[in-house]
This record gives C-alpha cells, structure tokens and sequence, in this order.
C-alpha cells in the first residue's frame, strides 16, 4: 500500500514537473545563474565552509521528510530507497539518507567532481581549476536549491502528496516558501534588494504557507474530549462529504482556547452535515458536542455512519440476491426446519429509523434466512445475537471449515420453558457462561476472517448488545462473508448432486 502510494506521488510529481509552466521556470533559473544574475557571494564557500553546509542543510530539512524526498526524486531523476546499509553493517534511516543525498548531490556534484579531478578522489585542487570548480559548484548548489523550492510550492499547492498535510515540519521555523527564499537571499546571495521582485521578472512566484490548522493532530482518543473544539468533527465531515478542497477546515478556528470558538466550529461542522442531508440531527446542538453529552454525541455519530457508511459497506443489490440464493440452496432443510422457525414479520421489531431503514431490513432477513438452515429464529439485532449463536452460525454457513457447529454451545434457548431457577440456577448459570464464550469463540472467528472492525461486545442474555452496534458489525460481516458466497454456494450445490 506504501508503495503503491508512493509510486501515485511520483507520478503525479514527474508530470507537474514535466509541465510547460515548470520547463520555463528550469529555463528561466538557469538562465539567471548562469549569466550572474543570481549568484552566491564569493566569500561563501559551498565547497569547504562546515558551518553554511550546516546551514543548508537544516534549511531544506526545514521540509518535512515525505515532501523532501518527493522533491529530491523528481528534480535529480533518482529513486531513494527506504534504508541504505553501508559495508560497514551501519544502516541509514529515511532523514539521514536524504542528509547525505543533499551533501553528495546539492552541495556538491560527482561530475563536476570528475571533470576537474579526473575521478581520482586524492588529488587536490588549487589555483585557477579550483576557483572555476568552487564557481561552478555555487552555480550548481543555487540552481538546485532554487528549482527544488520553486517545485515543492507547485507540489504542494497541486496537492501532490494527498495523505500528508505539512510541506514543513511541524518543529520547523519556517513555514512558508517565502521566508525559505529570504533566508537564501540573506545568507548567500549578493546584489539582491527584493528578491521576489527580481524572481517575478523571471516568472518564479512562490505563494504557499502553513497554517496552524495543517498542523493540526486529528487522531481521537476519548470521544468525551476529543471531538469538543469541533476541529476533529469538521475533518470527518470532510472526509465522509469527500470535500477534497478543504473548504470547512479552513473555517475552523484554531487553537479553539475559548468557549465561543469551539461553538463555532462544532456548528460549521453540524451545519456541512445537514447539508449534506444527514437525517435526524434536528435535536443536536454545538453546545451538545462542546459539552461532552454522551447521548447526544453517539447519536451524531451514528447517524453519520448510517447516512454515509452503510450504502457504501452493503450492495444492496447482491443482499438481495444472495438472499434468493441462500433460500433456493436451502430449500430442503427450510421445509424441514419451517415447523422450528417464526417467519412471521409482524414479530421483528423496529431497526432503524431514517431512509437507511431499508438496509436494516435486508441485512435482518440475511441473518433470518442463513439461521433458518439450522433452526434458529432472528427477530431483531439485540437479543437475537446476544447469545453470540447467530454470529457462529453466519461464520459456520460460509465457512465451516473455520468454525465447526459442535463448537457452538447450548444457550439459554436451549432450557426447558418450565426450568425452575430456584432449583435450576446451576444450569442457568452455565447457559449464560456458555453464551459469553460463544461470543468470545464469534469474534474470534470474525478475527481471522478479517476485513470486519472488532466493535461487537461480549455479550449474554443478560448483558444485550445494542442495536446499532450489532447491526453495523453485521453490516461488515455481510460484505465480507458475501465475498466467498459463490465458492460456498457452488460446494452446496456438488454436494447436494452426489448426495
């Protein structure tokens, strides 16, 4: 996935490079070092002057480490790799190999190298070949330096690099292309008073800058504190809106210090929401989420993942058919079994609210349908799968070979209706430890299927699950499960023939 990404940045970076906007820049810059115009002073000595290498050097790390190396490959034409281990066992980290890629290509040149000392390493310069040789390496080092600035603004700015939001590191003094060139301009260059006037005659404008808000940290922690200034809740609207200009973040306003800047941003993000005409936010406020209602703030979640994850995680289309499939595939045990199960509708209860109802519906009859080949009634999302059988038995269906049905357990469905619990808490009890471990034995096996988030809790018939978590867990479980139906269906249908 790293690679595949990386190779996307590329590819999108060698043709921004490759446009005529930037081939006129590349000319316009060699044409002004070349000719003088824009020099580094004599008395700065690339070559041999430890302390501005230093300087360099810290200059361009300035960049975070994904954007500098995008740079450094596509000016240079090279492809650095993720770890560079010498003959002496040392091994090179990412910051370090783009360090040493900067001494031995930006500062200096291996074929300017070679031209003036015929490759051998020992020789020294001195007289007239080592001040031509020191010029032209300040020419080099400038042209470099100012191509490889110029085109990571373009980078940036043309959103090359999608996944990483800072240009500059966050510890980092500078925070825009600008000040990078003040700082060249004020320690190298000599017969510069305003350098962007001088670089606009050329064509060369730089405008990017950080914003505190690019620096922003959007992990979540603790859903009570983290979602409060609002910064968080109007990225995930963001994303879930697929709004890749990022219109609302900049709305935000950060730090949220005070009370009336978090209600101003929890309400931009809850109005780009209703917008987006997520259902059943009407009792919702910003002074809700700023104060850290419990309620309020899982209901607004839900109701977000409900408008824009389900349709996207479930096929509408291929539940349907699946349902017909697994039905005509199972028709035998279905007759055998009709005396055992409760097709009857009027018995389901409520699922869903909203437009997504339908879904919830589908995904009840998926489960009512598979749990009906081994006679197990699913009349809702909480107590039905509180035993933690309907998940072993939606596993089993698919996969049997993963879990077998002799490792399901009895549960309380299986005690006598007339048990005495006075006489009979023994067995009660068993029954309730046996339906937690069928719960621990389901999300186990949902585990290893992989694809699925680990949200369904341990649950008994005491302790119900809640419906809008079970019915989200089965909602991942369907697509994945639904992956491997044709393989399932078609071994049914060999053995049913040989039978």
């Amino acid at each position: 996935m790293i690679h595949r990404r990386r190779a996307r940045g590329r590819k999108k970076a060698v043709e921004l490079y490759q446009s005529n906007e930037m081939r006129a820049i590349c000319g316009s810059i060699e044409k002004e070092v070349n000719s003088g115009k824009l020099a580094i002073r004599s008395d700065r000595d690339v070559f041999a002057d430890v302390a501005l290498r230093g300087q360099l050097i810290s200059l361009l790390l300035s960049y975070s480490t994904p954007w500098l190396r995008l740079g450094l490959e596509t000016v240079f034409g090279v492809i650095l790799t993720d770890d560079i281990t010498r003959d002496s066992g040392k091994s090179f980290r990412p910051k370090a190999i783009l360090k040493r890629f900067i001494l031995d290509r930006v500062l200096s040149d291996p074929f300017l190298s070679k031209k003036y000392t015929g490759g051998r390493r020992t020789k020294v310069l001195s007289g007239r070949f080592e001040k031509e040789y020191k010029m032209e390496l300040r020419k080099h080092s400038l042209q470099r330096i100012l191509l490889l600035v110029t085109f990571l603004d373009r980078a940036k700015i043309e959103n090359v690099l999608e996944t990483v939001p800072c240009l500059f590191s966050p510890k980092s003094k500078f925070k825009s292309s600008r000040d990078v060139i003040i700082s060249i301009c004020r320690d190298l260059l000599f017969r510069e008073g305003n350098i962007f006037k001088h670089l606009s005659t050329m064509g060369l404008t730089v405008s990017y800058k950080q914003e505190p808000i690019d620096e922003f940290d959007y992990s979540v922690l603790n859903l009570a504190v983290d979602l409060r200034d609002g910064v968080r809740l109007a990225r995930m609207t963001e994303i879930m809106t697929q709004d890749t200009s990022s219109s609302l973040i900049r709305k935000m306003r950060v730090p949220a210090v005070s009370r009336l800047q978090k209600l101003h941003n929890v309400n931009a993000a809850l109005s780009a929401l209703a917008a987006a005409r997520v259902q059943n936010l009407d009792d919702i406020a910003n002074h809700h989420v700023v104060d850290g209602h419990r309620p309020k703030v899982l209901k607004l979640l839900w109701c977000t993942i409900a408008h824009f994850q389900l349709p996207s995680i479930v096929d509408l289309d291929l539940l349907q058919q699946e349902i017909v499939n697994v039905r005509h595939a199972n028709k035998s045990r279905q007759t055998l079994l009709r005396c055992v199960v409760n097709d009857d509708p009027s018995e389901q209860e409520a699922i869903l609210e909203g437009p997504n109802s339908h879904i919830g519906g589908l995904l009840l009859e998926w489960c009512r349908v598979v749990c009906s080949c081994f006679g197990v009634p699913v009349r809702n999302f909480t107590t039905s799968f509180a035993d933690g059988r309907v998940l072993c038995l939606l596993v089993h269906y698919y996969h049997p070979g993963m879990l077998k049905q002799s490792e399901i357990l009895p549960t309380t469905r299986d005690l006598p209706n007339d048990v005495d619990l006075t006489e009979g808490r023994g067995e009660y009890d068993q029954a309730l430890h046996n339906e937690r471990r069928n719960s621990v034995l389901a999300n186990k096996r949902i585990l290893d299927l992989g694809g699925v988030p680990g949200m369904f809790p341990i649950t008994n018939s005491v302790m119900v699950p809640e419906v809008k978590s079970t019915l989200l867990c089965v909602a991942y479980l369907c697509s994945r499960l639904m992956e491997s139906s044709k393989e399932i269906l078609a071994t049914i249908a060999v053995q049913n023939f040989y039978r």
